[in-house]
């Protein structure tokens, strides 16, 4: 006979809820998702792909870069390296819908490189569908898909696109001779 486990209340609860919804979801007719890391900015919702995502921190650690240009809302500090900050709004001059601080900076990494976006608020990592991907009505920069999530427009943010941006490319660098 097997000892009995007893589980903390809440974590009873859980396996029950997650035993629940696996018996009432019907079989074979799941819909294929894609993860995404949703934030807002500048009263617009965008995702990036999750797999990308590597840290979300907070932007009380934010440094003034002086001289750099708006879009660049400065740099952070973390995980052994200085990440510069970028302000989508600014970047590609998208209409500010409301004012808020920024509170958070999501990391995302690609090839090595990294990039710190800007945000009010971050909705966390949330599985879109898949059929709800679109091409962008009015498509911009690293933007060229969007996507539908609980009955909003997710601007879906392209990382690689996002990296060839000539304004971010660093050997654009003028060298200090």
């Amino acid at each position: 006979m097997s000892a009995r486990r007893d589980l903390p209340e809440s974590a009873a609860q859980t396996l029950l809820l997650d035993r629940a919804r696996k018996v009432a979801s019907p079989r074979g007719l799941e819909t294929p998702h894609e993860p995404l890391a949703l934030f807002l900015r500048g009263g617009q919702l965008f995702g990036l792909s999750l797999p990308f995502l590597r840290f979300t921190w907070s932007a009380r650690g934010l440094i003034e870069v002086p001289g750099a240009p708006r879009y660049i809302v400065g740099a952070i500090p973390g995980d052994g390296a200085l990440v510069t900050v970028l302000d989508l709004v600014h970047l590609y001059d998208l209409p500010m819908g409301g004012v808020a601080d920024l509170k958070t900076v999501l990391v995302a990494e690609l090839g090595g490189r990294r990039i710190g976006i800007a945000c009010e608020r971050v909705l966390g990592a949330q599985a879109v569908t898949v059929d709800s991907f679109k091409t962008a009505p009015r498509a911009y920069g690293a933007v060229q898909r969007t996507a539908l999530w609980r009955m909003e427009t997710v601007q879906v943010l392209e990382l690689l696109l996002l990296f060839k941006d000539a304004r971010l490319n660093p050997s654009r660098a003028v060298s200090a001779r």
